[in-house]
């Protein structure tokens, strides 16, 4: 009999099943002054080949963090979050190498950061929130051996890790594609009259 995972690095927290608690935090951080979504789009890229980009060229594959559009200037980040003793691991470097590649091969005007924790505080009065998130690992984690269970014996498939806006966030009147649509570019598509 397969043991129960008792324990996840996973946290929810707002409608979002973050990796760790690290994304967690940095998404209580900016969620007041930026729009976010969370891992966006998948990045296809050789390890050996700097100039491969692409599914059908490409074994290996990347999906960055966050896309964030910081509310005040219109700005747009590609962020990788990551500890400090990964920071400089070949991987995150290879990875960010591809990350920058691909922004400029699609034209978009977005910068690529890797955040650790030492570049970033959780204020005070957001302790609390993490402290909640913090104790949904247990839940993320049961979710997780329950959906697997689920797939193995269903054709609905369940995916809970599906959810990549924010349940309480800016421009609730956006669809999700609209949404991501806005992230990338800053606009607001126009909606057809009824």
């Amino acid at each position: 009999m397969k043991k129960q995972n008792t324990w996840s690095k996973r946290v929810e927290y707002n409608g979002i099943i973050f990796d760790s608690i690290l994304e967690a935090k940095f998404a209580m951080l900016i969620e007041n002054s930026c729009i976010f979504y969370y891992h966006p789009f998948t990045i296809w890229y050789d390890k050996k080949d700097s100039t491969k980009l692409g599914k059908r060229t490409c074994s290996n594959q990347y999906q960055p963090d966050f896309l964030v559009r910081k509310l005040k200037d219109n700005t747009c980040y590609l962020i990788e979050i990551k500890s400090s003793s990964d920071r400089d691991h070949i991987d995150t470097l290879t990875k960010a190498d591809r990350a920058e590649k691909y922004i400029k091969a699609k034209g978009h005007n977005w910068d690529y950061k890797v955040v650790t924790e030492k570049d970033f505080d959780l204020p005070f009065e957001k302790l609390e929130k993490l402290k909640k998130a913090k104790e949904t690992r247990v839940t993320v984690a049961r979710k997780r051996d329950s959906t697997a269970r689920h797939n193995k014996f269903s054709m609905q498939k369940i995916n809970y890790r599906s959810i990549k806006i924010p349940t309480n966030r800016h421009y609730k009147n956006l669809t999700e594609s609209d949404y991501l649509f806005f992230i990338k570019t800053g606009i607001v598509r126009d909606i057809a009259p009824d």
